[in-house]
């Protein structure tokens, strides 16, 4: 995820050290990952989720699209 003038891009690229990785299922979760269960815990995931509200997302490929519109779903509902 990168942000840039407003806009949040997002793809298949991650940054190897960053302080804070999430797994979407129990089978992604390692000893290094938190669980997506615990999002609402952790600002970025709000912003994360305002830029969506606002229209402010742009995607790698549609495929990414379709996985993060099933994630937010998930974390909204929870």
């Amino acid at each position: 995820m990168t942000i840039h003038y407003g806009l949040v891009f997002v793809s298949n690229d991650y940054v190897k050290n960053s302080p804070f990785t999430f797994a979407c299922t129990t089978e992604d979760h390692s000893p290094n990952t938190l669980l997506l269960s615990s999002v609402k815990k952790y600002n970025c995931w709000k912003s994360f989720i305002d830029a969506y509200r606002m229209g402010n997302l742009r995607f790698e490929n549609n495929k990414i699209k379709n996985i993060v519109q099933d994630l937010i779903r998930l974390i909204i509902t929870k």
